[in-house]
């Protein structure tokens, strides 16, 4: 790899490490000052990041975003299947987390950071759902596997990482919750054959669930 190609590639990852810090940022700055935890404007302004982010890291190399379809049909299956594992193991994760503090438990809510969900944060978030995946799996797989050569289930480690750390704002539980979940997310990517299709069907139909059970 040449010294050009490389430093292009760190480019890209660096560019598309924190896309929650950059909305957190300029959200801070328009608000003068004032923090602004509105999940409507928080959502738009992460989508206009990581849309951004996206379009830049196909300026510096369009063959990343070239999507290839799973081995087999039966993936998309798989992709809408493990929503319901994904949910149960991020519950586990809440019960497990609160009875090692010493709390005890009355029951579990899959979010409690926003209330109340309208259709046009659903919609918002199914979109920064998609957008996420194609900048953690399609993206960051492609330049850490094809490019630096390092092993499939260190990459898998690696981005789920990433990608907890995005959501570090929501908290220490949800940080845990949402490793494990960049985990099966990037498991679905690498066996389906590098198809983000089936982690964007997962990540989508989970975030759609979570925020219509909250809105209901």
């Amino acid at each position: 790899m040449s010294t050009h190609i490389l430093c292009l590639n760190i480019l890209i990852l660096l560019v598309t490490l924190s896309p929650v810090m950059c909305a957190q940022t300029i959200m801070y700055i328009i608000n003068k000052g004032v923090i602004d935890y509105s999940m409507d404007k928080f959502l738009k302004m992460l989508a206009v990041v990581l849309s951004i982010v996206i379009f830049l890291s196909a300026i510096f190399k369009i063959d990343l975003l070239i999507v290839e379809l799973p081995k087999q049909s039966y993936w998309y299956l798989l992709g809408l299947v493990s929503v319901l594992v994904i949910l149960i193991i991020e519950v586990l994760i809440s019960y497990i987390i609160i009875c090692l503090s010493g709390k005890s438990v009355s029951g579990i809510t899959l979010i409690t950071t926003w209330k109340r969900s309208t259709i046009k944060v659903i919609g918002l978030s199914v979109i920064v759902a998609l957008l996420e995946e194609m900048i953690f799996r399609q993206i960051w797989f492609s330049i850490l596997i094809k490019e630096f050569k390092i092993n499939a289930m260190i990459v898998i480690i690696i981005t789920g990482f990433v990608y907890a750390m995005n959501h570090i704002f929501l908290g220490k539980k949800v940080l845990i919750q949402k490793f494990v979940s960049g985990i099966i997310y990037g498991c679905l990517f690498y066996f389906s054959g590098n198809c983000v299709i089936i982690p964007v069907i997962a990540h989508c139909v989970q975030n759609g669930v979570i925020l219509m059970k909250d809105r209901g």
